[in-house]
């Protein structure tokens, strides 16, 4: 069971480096210039925690965990916020299988934890 968690975590962060490394290829560095610069850092620093993220969770379960549960926890709680100030819609559809994955992480953490 505790494979099929890892593989959707990982999963989930890749996905996640994709949509990043797309906007980066296409916009360089920095792409989210509609953003305020802290959120464009923001944003563009997730392609290399994501794939931090999913290296760590194939590698070192509990730093994959810790990272993870960090990096899933501060950007549902930041495009939260920057949904409801901008009422932005694409970004309120991304939020939906984000904070589904995050109850998702929450939940199974305990499980990987344990792992190995």
């Amino acid at each position: 069971m505790d494979r099929f968690v890892r593989f959707v975590w990982i999963g989930a962060f890749l996905i996640g480096a994709v949509n990043h490394a797309r906007d980066v290829l296409s916009g360089g560095w920095l792409p989210y210039d509609f953003a305020p610069l802290a959120l464009n850092w923001f944003w563009s620093l997730l392609l290399p925690l994501d794939l931090a993220a999913a290296a760590l969770l194939a590698l070192r379960y509990r730093a994959g965990v810790v990272l993870g549960l960090a990096i899933i926890v501060v950007d549902v709680g930041v495009n939260t916020w920057f949904a409801y100030e901008t009422d932005w819609m694409d970004l309120f559809k991304a939020l939906q299988w984000q904070s589904l994955f995050l109850g998702f992480a929450l939940a199974s953490a305990p499980l990987l934890w344990r792992g190995r």
